[in-house]
């Protein structure tokens, strides 16, 4: 029999409290809701098979401050400390949990394997995340082939170059001037995932340069717009904390 948790997963959407449901959720294809308790979901979009990679789910948001926290019992972003001797890091439970290393964001997902037996949970796979950032396309980026920028500030498309930030945004964040004039880049994906470029960069599973390398993919708000690429990877040790690092699972029915 089934722990008690896991049934809350598998309920459908309308039996569910509005409340628990973020917003652009209409946006995710086939979502699964998983409850790490019961007011804190984390919402999982269908990716379908592609260039050799099978199907998969992945998390349509970046995992947030509010859902590490209540997994983990653990703050890190508080914790680690800039050159300043201060955390540099919003504290807001909607903003993405940042100053994690690769083992901690793989310890994250080992709670989402406690909590649901009936799938796996793990990081992405570099090739699954390029997939899921490109959201069916095959230009440079999801919207198309430019990323377009305003003088020397901020990007137009999503949270790169954004030297007027001081910090990584809400993961639901898509301004609402576009998300009505139907521009893409801040707001979902095809697949209904946000942020899969820029706002912070995310872990892979994927190992390299020895073994405790991993990649980082998806740019961040602080970052050149160069690396908010599907294609661009960057090369982390698995113990490296940053204030624009961060990551989201991926879900594999069993």
């Amino acid at each position: 029999m089934l722990p008690r948790s896991v049934f809350a997963v598998l309920l459908p959407l309308f039996l569910l409290s509005p409340s628990l449901v973020f917003s652009s959720m209409k946006d995710c294809k086939n979502p699964t809701i998983i409850l790490l308790e019961k007011s804190v979901p984390v919402v999982f979009c269908a990716i379908p098979a592609m260039y050799g990679v099978p199907s998969f789910q992945m998390a349509q948001f970046e995992v947030t401050q509010l859902q590490y926290r209540t997994a983990m019992r653990e703050e890190p972003w508080k914790k680690w400390k800039g050159l300043e001797g201060k955390s540099h890091a919003e504290v807001a439970d909607n903003k993405p949990a940042v100053y994690l290393s690769n083992d901690e964001a793989v310890m994250f997902t080992g709670k989402l394997n406690q909590i649901d037996k009936t799938a796996v949970y793990r990081l992405p796979t570099e090739d699954e995340w390029e997939n899921a950032a490109r959201g069916g396309t095959t230009t440079n980026y999801y919207w198309g082939d430019y990323f377009r920028t305003i003088g020397l500030e901020h990007s137009s498309y999503a949270y790169c170059e954004r030297f007027d930030l001081s910090s990584a945004q809400d993961v639901r964040s898509c301004p609402d001037h576009i998300r009505e004039a139907r521009e893409p880049g801040y707001c979902a994906n095809s697949f209904g995932l946000m942020h899969m470029l820029g706002n912070v960069w995310e872990w892979t599973e994927t190992v390299t340069m020895g073994a405790a390398g991993r990649i980082t993919c998806g740019g961040g708000w602080y970052g050149s717009a160069q690396y908010c690429s599907p294609s661009v990877r960057r090369y982390a040790n698995a113990y490296y904390r940053d204030i624009g690092l961060g990551f989201r699972p991926v879900r594999r029915p069993k």
